[in-house]
């Protein structure tokens, strides 16, 4: 009876161990099991951030690449209106020295008209052939022919489709090329430097016709009434 006893305990005792090594086997398992879990857990987290950074990085690229090319574009634009208000223009008038005796003066040559700043208004630049006429002395005549290089600001006012008034005004440099009272060696100076002005209508965008004056600061000659001042009938042809 003791010897059965003693082989139930044997087998109860085998049968305890069995299930405790049962139970240990699978918490190991579990254990792995879900270390694998986290382990694939963390590794797709860090595919997803790495694969969330690459389409950022992708979008930045596209968004640096297409303000780069709205910005050529706008550029290229830019470029194309500036060229398309570009005008050259060839120019002539007439007129009258403001003085005593008063004198026929011509001149006539090229300029150009370029946008500047504000909508409708330009910068104007030319050179000119202009003969002028001055009064040393009450009475006396002198004559002088002058390359002049005008630089005017001016603003055209559109009044309709084919018609709008502009005024124009800014410095000139005149620079003496023949004088045509050589003997009069009070005339000596080469350069006169002044300031004109001019308001007129263009028409059809094509022809203009204006009105100015111009007022000199250095006179050609030591007489107290030799400064270059006149009034101007001109027009002019835009290309």
């Amino acid at each position: 009876m003791k010897k059965i006893l003693i082989s139930a305990l044997i087998v109860l005792a085998t049968i305890s161990m069995g299930a405790q090594n049962n139970g240990k086997t699978q918490k190991q398992a579990q254990s792995s099991q879900t270390t694998s879990v986290q382990q694939k857990s963390g590794k797709s987290k860090d595919s997803a951030a790495r694969d969330a950074k690459a389409a950022r990085d992708a979008k930045d690229a596209k968004d640096a690449k297409d303000k780069k090319d709205n910005d050529k574009k706008q550029e290229e634009e830019n470029n194309e209106d500036f060229y398309s208000k570009l005008r050259f223009g060839a120019t002539g008038g007439m007129g009258l020295y403001l003085g005593r005796p008063a004198m026929f003066q011509i001149r006539g040559g090229v300029d150009a008209r370029m946008p500047f700043i504000l909508p409708h208004a330009y910068l104007m630049a030319g050179s000119r052939l202009s003969l002028r006429g001055c009064s040393p002395v009450p009475f006396e005549k002198l004559r002088t022919l002058y390359l002049e290089v005008p630089v005017r600001l001016g603003y055209t006012l559109p009044l309709d489709d084919n018609l709008a008034f502009f005024v124009e005004a800014g410095p000139y440099l005149d620079v003496r090329l023949i004088r045509f009272k050589k003997h009069d060696t009070s005339c000596a100076r080469f350069l006169d430097l002044g300031l004109g002005g001019d308001a007129g209508l263009e028409l059809g965008h094509k022809f203009r016709f204006s009105l100015g004056l111009d007022f000199g600061f250095i006179p050609p000659c030591t007489g107290e009434h030799a400064h270059n001042n006149g009034i101007w009938l001109s027009g002019a042809y835009l290309f």
